[in-house]
């Protein structure tokens, strides 16, 4: 029993179809008697409408979309192996034998071109598997003949490539086409020249010859039909510019040479082509259509897209040209360079400041870098050559060199940077081409210091993390520079600040036994000043004297403080350590500042955080060789609270105030930038120790109670 699935398929017998078997039963049905009518016809019925529609209207409307269906239908059999049955008129019944085979590799169209003294014609043939398909035999039918053609001989079904139907179908009925003697030169170089462009093409009387073309890629910089800032690609062979994605394979061109008929065809390398589209993706730039190649972003209008085109064509310039693209700008509104833009580090550690030489390259011309300040600083990506071109400065260079001119300072074509800066020279310079570098940034952490041993002469033992810190004080002292050390209340920084004046004290007069200098040549020259000035709120100045007579008793202490105190500093230099309060210092500052110390160190630092206060004016004019301040809590009420600890101990360290506030101060507390607060962190992670108790809960003793009757 058999059931037709056309034009009305049962649902219940199209469920035990498969996909593509249901996909074919829906492209057959598509074509049906009713459906045509329902597309096509504004008749009343089917049958009016079968028998009243012209050859035109099916030819021009109606074949095209019947054929569509067989074509697709032909190639689901093929490729899911759907049986295909030749069904003979006026027979209903289907045999084994009527079975159709799809053939699947594709025939391709062979044009014969002879030219003779007697007259010239051409003739169509068609290769399957290198055998050629007789087409004047009765059993061929032409199966789809609009767009791309199907052919069946008996029971094969021939797909045929690049044809067109009008080419082929004369020869179905004729071997050969004759071409009129006086139309010979024109049909060659017209007719013939167009299908040797396009097909395989053999024949006599004119000579076919395969030649390199001339080959140039164009990379050109414009804007594209949306307005989109892009590089426009285009190849050129010989005379003729094409496109990726053209179509067209060769290039043939026609030569009449005194009757000889001559075509010279070249090929299109798509190998070479592909390579430069390649190498365009590898600069970072992509293309929807294979000729505008854009840089992600580039539709957001954000104003940087011609500025990020151009920055990725300069850079990749000597690749790109290596692979064979010729690039140049187009219609834009500045002369902009596509030199690529370099610049050459050198530099040198002259004291405690880095001389940084840089050189930027772009094309003939070499800048000092020092002349790019305004650009950097003010994020200024054109810069104008002296030749008039504009030249366009990589977008990362303002993140990377712009702490270079903030903390910098021009000399001559130099820029100098105090070491204290080596964070900002590291993003700059490969820690392998700079010492100072990697030194310094064991500051950052203090368990890879070289551990100090506790002074002799302290009268104490260091738990673990107060060793370290005493390390890192010391670490910093030999390097010139100061920190501050934030420990939380009750983690023992006077203990710490006691350890590293104490062991200044013992490698001074060598009372440990040890030579003096021996641990730190620091102090082998005689004229290091001795005496430290400690700084702090008035009621803890003999919470001082007594700490330090309890942990360093060999430690000759002063309190300058209060009404009875001397009036000069004459005195000074007799004792290891002098104790004063903040205000007793602005009130005596005159006579401080004719003393050099060893250390300043300012307890409770925070008491100088206004740096508009007379208090903070005058530690500022204090004279020493280290300076260290001791705080729980170095930001209070606002990051201007750091600025002034820190630029007391390491004046420049964040720059100006304004400068500060500008760049750091408003962004982190306003805006909540967090590149810019990362960017502050990187600057004085190397100063600031901090400790919570959490972080060192282990090596605190068990907690104890104190009763204190009053």
């Amino acid at each position: 029993m058999t059931e037709a699935l056309s034009p009305f398929p049962d649902s219940g017998t199209l469920s035990g179809l498969d996909n593509e078997e249901r996909e074919v039963v829906r492209l057959v049905n598509e074509y049906s008697d009713r459906n045509l009518f329902k597309l096509f016809s504004k008749h009343r019925n089917v049958r009016d409408f079968t028998d009243s529609v012209t050859d035109r209207e099916f030819e021009k409307h109606i074949k095209p979309y019947i054929e569509s269906r067989i074509h697709h239908c032909l190639h689901i059999s093929l490729n899911e192996e759907i049986p295909l049955f030749l069904q003979k008129t006026k027979i209903t019944t289907l045999h084994p034998e009527d079975r159709l085979r799809v053939e699947a590799t594709e025939a391709t169209p062979v044009f014969r071109f002879d030219r003779s003294p007697g007259g010239s014609g051409y003739s169509l043939l068609i290769e399957s598997a290198g055998r050629p398909l007789d087409l004047r035999k009765s059993h061929i039918e032409i199966l789809q003949a609009s767009r791309a053609y199907t052919i069946r001989t008996g029971h094969i079904i021939h797909f045929v490539s690049d044809i067109e139907g009008a080419k082929l179908k004369p020869f179905l009925t004729r071997e050969k086409i004759t071409i009129p003697r006086d139309a010979e030169a024109k049909y060659f170089s017209t007719f013939v020249l167009s299908v040797i462009n396009t097909h395989k093409v053999i024949g006599t009387g004119f000579t076919l010859e395969h030649s390199e073309p001339e080959k140039t890629a164009f990379l050109t910089i414009e804007r594209n039909i949306s307005g989109v800032p892009s590089a426009m690609l285009k190849f050129r062979y010989d005379e003729r510019d094409i496109f990726y994605p053209d179509d067209m394979m060769h290039f043939t061109s026609f030569i009449n040479e005194r009757g000889n008929f001559i075509f010279r065809r070249k090929e299109r390398d798509q190998g070479w082509e592909k390579r430069c589209v390649n190498a365009l993706g590898e600069a970072g730039l992509f293309t929807e259509d294979g000729i505008s190649f854009i840089t992600p972003g580039a539709r957001e209008e954000n104003g940087k897209a011609m500025y990020d085109v151009i920055e990725a064509i300069a850079y990749n310039r000597t690749r790109l040209e290596d692979t064979g693209l010729h690039i140049r700008t187009g219609s834009l509104d500045k002369p902009y360079s596509l030199d690529p833009v370099e610049i050459r580090l050198s530099h040198q550690l002259i004291n405690d400041w880095f001389d940084l030489k840089a050189v930027v390259h772009i094309g003939p011309f070499s800048i000092p870098f020092t002349r790019f300040r305004r650009n950097i600083i003010e994020g200024i990506r054109e810069y104008t050559l002296p030749d008039g071109t504009v030249a366009v400065l990589p977008e990362e260079w303002f993140a990377r060199y712009r702490g270079l001119f903030e903390m910098g300072k021009d000399r001559d074509e130099s820029l100098l940077l105090h070491k204290q800066h080596f964070g900002i020279i590291s993003e700059v310079v490969s820690d392998g081409d700079c010492d100072i570098c990697h030194k310094l940034g064991k500051l950052t952490m203090p368990e890879q210091l070289p551990m100090l041993p506790a002074p002799a002469g302290l009268k104490a033992e260091l738990r673990p993390y107060q060793q370290e810190g005493l390390s890192w004080l010391w670490y910093l002292q030999s390097n010139n520079l100061g920190g501050c050390l934030a420990d939380d209340m009750g983690l023992g920084k006077t203990l710490q600040t006691l350890a590293l004046l104490q062991w200044n004290k013992e490698q001074k007069h060598g009372d440990d036994g040890r030579e003096a200098g021996s641990q730190m040549t620091l102090f082998s020259d005689g004229t290091i000043a001795a005496t430290s000035l400690i700084i702090v709120p008035a009621s803890l100045c003999h919470n001082w004297y007594n700490e330090i007579s309890k942990f360093c008793p060999s430690m000759n202490t002063m309190i300058h403080h209060g009404a009875g105190r001397h009036r000069s500093a004459a005195q000074f230099t007799g004792y290891d350590i002098i104790i004063s309060s903040y205000h007793t210092v602005r009130q005596d500052i005159e006579f401080f500042i004719t003393v050099n110390f060893l250390y300043v160190v300012l307890d409770e630092s925070q008491h100088i955080k206004n740096p508009s206060s007379n208090i903070y004016r005058a530690v500022m004019r204090l004279r020493a060789d280290h300076r260290i301040v001791l705080t729980g809590t170095p930001v209070e009420n606002s990051l201007t609270d750091l600025w002034t600890q820190l630029s007391f101990v390491n004046p420049g360290l964040l720059g100006s105030l304004t400068f500060f506030r500008r760049e750091f101060a408003r962004p982190i507390e306003k805006n909540n930038e967090e590149e810019k607060e990362n960017r502050l962190r990187k600057i004085i992670q190397p100063f600031i120790m901090r400790r919570t108790k959490e972080m060192v809960v282990r090596e605190l003793p068990p907690v104890t109670e104190q009763v204190i009757h009053s």
